[in-house]
């Protein structure tokens, strides 16, 4: 019986929704994409956990993988005879700037925690026990699969959106993911509130986002065609955001907007906000082009506060599971 199960993981990249409160149809859904950087690396121990070293955990982090595991444990069926778990965060994802770092955490010590006590269970159930998937199934279907993850969005039957399509992301293709370090985006009672104020999306709105995703993004990844890729990001971001933009301020989120309007001047195409932002993803052809664009960004003299800039492929397969004795 295995001792330890580490579980490593990418972030979730999310575009928008498709809906938003319509009269008919399902509601939310979306697209996005797993990459794999930044990323989360989690263990859970049975009993003692050795020596860390010169391990320094993310206390944030630890604190919430730690209650994770709780929450995990509460909906396990005789859990008094169960030997102690621990959980030692390794890595995680940067909190409230769009990664989906909230539920990447959750589904990784919760699956490392299943493995250990061979339970069974698929990770929408996992999803639901903990509290993820309320509106976007992205992350939960991208922690199993990664790639490219449509989400066909709720119905009043489904617990979490159903997955639409998967599509792998073109190996050589870049993402380049820019935030202001000291400003983060909507979450928890925040965002709550703000999609309790949001307008419903016209029917019109919905449609054309579904046309963009079935008719544009899924044929352009699918035939390696990178210029119609970005023409088709720019325009499911500009949609989405103009639809954000009284819980906003703008397309974009008001810290990223000086970054945002840079790139504009410079012709960049293939600009989008993740979630609430602030993290900018910025779709590249190739590690060349984005190192050349991540440079122009990094340059001095520009009017905005320090930025960080991560070049990242997408992760094309799901969360890995290593148990050891």
């Amino acid at each position: 019986m295995p001792r330890c199960c580490t579980v490593t993981t990418g972030a979730r990249l999310h575009f928008g929704p498709l809906a938003w409160r319509p009269m008919t149809g399902r509601d939310f859904g979306g697209w996005g994409v797993i990459v794999e950087a930044p990323r989360t690396v989690v263990e859970v121990w049975r009993g003692d956990q050795p020596d860390a070293g010169d391990f320094s955990p993310d206390f944030d982090g630890q604190q919430r993988a730690e209650a994770g595991l709780r929450e995990y444990l509460h909906g396990v069926s005789q859990q008094e005879a169960v030997k102690p778990l621990s959980v030692r965060v390794r890595e995680t994802l940067p909190t409230h700037r769009g990664l989906g770092a909230g539920t990447q955490l959750a589904l990784a010590v919760a699956r490392a925690a299943a493995e250990l006590l061979r339970e069974k269970v698929t990770t929408e159930t996992l999803a639901l026990r903990l509290h993820r998937g309320q509106r976007s199934a992205v992350g939960i279907y991208g922690f199993d699969q990664g790639g490219l993850i449509v989400d066909a969005g709720k119905t009043d039957r489904g617990p979490v959106g159903q997955l639409a399509a998967r599509a792998e992301f073109p190996p050589g293709w870049r993402w380049m993911l820019v935030w202001p370090e000291r400003s983060t985006g909507l979450a928890g009672d925040q965002e709550l509130a703000a999609f309790q104020t949001l307008a419903p999306f016209p029917d019109q709105l919905s449609g054309r986002l579904a046309r963009i995703v079935l008719t544009e993004i899924l044929p352009a990844v699918e035939s390696r065609d990178f210029g119609s890729f970005a023409a088709a990001l720019d325009e499911y971001g500009e949609f989405v955001g103009r639809a954000f933009e009284p819980m906003q301020g703008g397309v974009v989120h008001a810290a990223s907007r000086p970054i945002w309007s840079a790139l504009r001047s410079l012709g960049v195409r293939g600009i989008a906000q993740t979630s609430w932002g602030p993290t900018l993803a910025l779709a590249c052809e190739s590690a060349t082009s984005a190192e050349s664009l991540r440079s122009k960004l990094l340059a001095p003299g520009h009017d905005w506060p320090p930025i960080t800039a991560i070049i990242t492929p997408a992760r094309n397969r799901g969360a890995e599971v290593v148990c050891l004795g």
